[in-house]
């Protein structure tokens, strides 16, 4: 699970219609790191997205998203004449337990997210 840092600032700062172009573009620029085959990116709510990565163990899936972290890190987002730098927090988890419920893969994942976020965001935590 991906969190954009910060996002509340770029709405209040730049407007709602500049947000909505930053979640936008966030998402093309993650989806060019995944595996188009076996893997996809969906945007969970807000500014939050749900990232499944099939058939890769928990190092592999680190490398995967630890590239998508680095990706957003350096992309600076256009938009109407700004550009606008974001970084995004990730909780990784991987799961070999096909029996668990979604709501109950998504609260794993969420907190683990929200560890990156209070260990002081643009992380991956595992």
């Amino acid at each position: 699970m991906a969190d954009i840092d910060h996002f509340k600032n770029v709405n209040d700062t730049y407007g709602h219609y500049v947000g909505d172009r930053v979640i936008k573009k966030i998402g093309e620029v993650m989806t060019k790191y995944i595996r188009k085959d076996t893997d996809w990116i969906a945007r969970y709510g807000g500014d939050e997205f749900l990232i499944c990565l099939h058939d890769v163990d928990q190092k592999e899936a680190y490398k995967i998203v630890e590239r998508l972290r680095k990706a957003l890190e350096s992309t600076l987002v256009e938009v109407e004449g700004e550009s606008i730098k974001v970084t995004a927090s990730f909780g990784l988890i991987t799961v070999k337990n096909t029996k668990l419920k979604p709501d109950d893969l998504i609260k794993m994942a969420d907190d683990k997210l929200y560890q990156a976020k209070r260990q002081g965001r643009n992380r991956v935590v595992i």
